[in-house]
């Protein structure tokens, strides 16, 4: 019980119930080596990795605010839009300090209470830190029946947002299925919903997609692109939805013309004095016995060094409130002493913790890292930190920095059994990630997250059913940012257990050819391997392997399963392969040429008519 009750003190945060009985087993055996070497434990599972209702979590808070609720939009609701909307990081934290940006509001507001849509999307932009989730948070707020007090003019129709998506780390595959499911249709694949929602009649519905330059990888890749392409940009024109997205400037030209620009840097928008009335609010409880015109002097100081970014301005707030930062009135030039950048802002926050700051540091720098909705701390975060820095790293640090370094870190539901853990801001991200290491850091955390699965007692390499949901998740994007992917794409086992989505937006980066005709095979049957469990998933594989002359990715596959493929025809296959384009019984499809460039169109009785460009002849 020793050893038990050691291990589970820090291994999860409040919002997980029970604990992950494989990395307890884990912990303690670490634990026995250390003080009973004597001693091992062990467990049996028949399979799966859902977590049992066995171990309570001590950790555990039943009394926060439910996030798995209705579907994802409430626990995005909890964790991301509905403290944005109050200018707050977390659901607990009390107080509104939403300030400003009120002709933003007023726009939005105007747009969904008008009776015709006009099939543009409105698009709010800003720098990093400029409050777009904010404006985009306060407006789901202003929706809500129990909405803040307000002016009519900024409140929106009740209920007017029909769905909404933190973007972070989504593909499209994923995207598209969350709004099927939110809108209530039935597609699998960008063309599908795009016809389905052609179809719908009624009043029409709002979509609203927040940080879409943050989709795919934490750390680059094509998928908010390939978003923005494929799925939103026919979506903005669509006469019955309408389309409210929240990014960076740089993905306005992907979205195409039918767009209205909201930007949160210009004057149309964003008041001057914003930021200075949001500064003199929140630091009215500022220590050092400073005068209310000292306070003012203060939040007008802040403005001025924050510019147009709340985040700057929000954080100097913070640490000038807890004494990080205590500038002397008197001494000519102290304004130059409070942070411009975030940052600036991001390390005076850092520095208050002297000799702990690298050990803060390198305990933060794997959530820079985190790919989808977050990293989970169980059996992952510490041995990544230690990865990553080359120092050692335990759970007791972890729950360390939970304890006492926490301010930016912010923990969310992952599934209806796991809690995973991201910075606050992808700002803050951006500035822990070295640009000229970036490389090497994901070829330490591939290594170590393959690392982490449990090795087959037959020898057939990593027993990948029992890995962590996060590597099955999320290995492969981490792999492609190293440039490792390749590697891992000819373990056949591998690609049954991995989630599609995921996968299928990695390996669009991968070069060699032997890499290329694994993909091909892959995306021959991935519009199946949702709706397939493992074993059936393998079976498909193993077939489509033969088809593609893949003779190690067949045997390996075909010595775990009971009927095993020998051969399969390959003459309807082609390396240019990238999905189906669907005809029902209501649709016509037709090939022509453009421009001199070959188009496939698929019309649709109704008048909805969707085309596909071709970069080379075969189709």
């Amino acid at each position: 019980m020793t050893a038990l009750e050691a291990v589970c003190a820090g291994m999860a945060g409040m919002r997980q119930r029970y604990l992950d009985i494989p990395t307890v087993i884990d912990q303690v055996n670490d634990h026995f080596q250390g003080h009973r070497p004597d001693q091992c434990a062990s467990y049996h599972a028949v399979s799966g990795r859902a977590i049992p209702p066995f171990l309570p979590n001590p950790k555990y808070r039943g009394g926060l605010p439910d996030e798995a609720i209705d579907v994802e939009s409430q626990r995005e609701w909890t964790a991301h839009f509905g403290p944005r909307g109050r200018g707050v990081e977390y659901a607990s934290e009390p107080g509104d300090w939403f300030t400003g940006r009120l002709q933003a509001l007023t726009t939005l507001a105007s747009w969904l209470r008008d009776p015709v849509h006009d099939a543009r999307a409105r698009v709010v932009t800003g720098d990093p830190g400029s409050g777009k989730s904010a404006v985009l948070g306060r407006l789901l707020t202003l929706a809500r029946p129990d909405h803040p007090e307000a002016p009519a003019h900024l409140l929106p129709p009740p209920a007017s947002v029909t769905v909404s998506v933190h973007a972070h780390g989504t593909t499209l595959e994923g995207l598209t299925a969350r709004l099927a499911a939110a809108l209530d249709v039935e597609a699998d694949s960008p063309p599908q919903l795009l016809a389905r929602l052609a179809e719908c009649e009624g009043a029409p519905r709002t979509v609203l997609i927040d940080a879409l330059e943050e989709a795919g990888t934490a750390v680059g890749g094509r998928e908010p692109q390939r978003i923005a392409r494929e799925l939103l940009r026919p979506m903005s024109v669509l006469h019955n939805l309408r389309l409210l997205i929240g990014t960076r400037r740089t993905m306005i030209p992907e979205l195409g013309r039918a767009v209205e620009v909201i930007d949160l840097d210009t004057d149309a928008y964003t008041g001057r004095d914003d930021i200075e009335h949001y500064a003199r609010r929140t630091l009215a409880g500022m220590p050092g016995g400073l005068t209310v015109a000292d306070r003012e002097t203060v939040a007008a100081a802040v403005a001025r060094r924050a510019d147009r970014s709340f985040l700057v301005a929000r954080m100097t707030v913070r640490a000038l409130l807890h004494g990080d930062l205590t500038p002397d009135l008197s001494r000519p030039g102290w304004e130059e002493e409070l942070p411009s950048k975030v940052g600036q802002a991001f390390d005076a926050y850092l520095a208050r913790y002297g000799e702990d700051e690298e050990r803060v540091r390198r305990l933060l720098r794997p959530l820079a890292y985190a790919e989808g909705s977050g990293l989970p701390w169980d059996s992952l975060w510490a041995p990544l930190a230690a990865a990553l820095s080359g120092e050692k790293c335990t759970n007791d640090d972890v729950d360390w920095l939970w304890r006492q370094a926490g301010a930016y870190v912010v923990e969310v539901p992952a599934g209806k059994d796991r809690s995973v853990f991201r910075l606050y801001h992808e700002a803050l991200a951006e500035h822990l990630r070295d640009p000229r290491r970036c490389r090497e850091d994901q070829l330490r955390m591939t290594a170590e997250l393959i690392a982490s699965v449990p090795l087959r007692t037959d020898g057939d390499g990593p027993d990948w059913e029992r890995a962590h949901p996060y590597v099955h998740a999320h290995l492969a994007g981490h792999a492609a940012a190293s440039g490792d992917l390749e590697h891992l794409l000819q373990d056949p086992w591998f690609l049954v257990h991995a989630e599609p989505a995921g996968l299928l937006a990695a390996m669009d980066g991968v070069w060699s050819g032997e890499a290329k005709h694994v993909r091909t095979m892959y995306r021959t049957s991935a519009h199946l391997y949702r709706d397939l469990c493992v074993h059936e998933r393998a079976q498909v594989l193993a077939v489509d392997a033969a088809r593609y002359r893949l003779g190690e990715h067949r045997r390996r596959l075909g010595r775990r399963l009971e009927w095993a493929p020998r051969w399969a025809t390959g003459s309807q296959t082609s390396p240019l392969f990238r999905g189906e384009l669907s005809s029902t019984s209501g649709e016509s499809l037709v090939a022509a040429e453009l421009n001199g460039m070959p188009v496939v169109l698929s019309a649709q009785r109704g008048g909805w008519c969707r085309s596909g460009i071709r970069r080379s002849r075969a189709v």
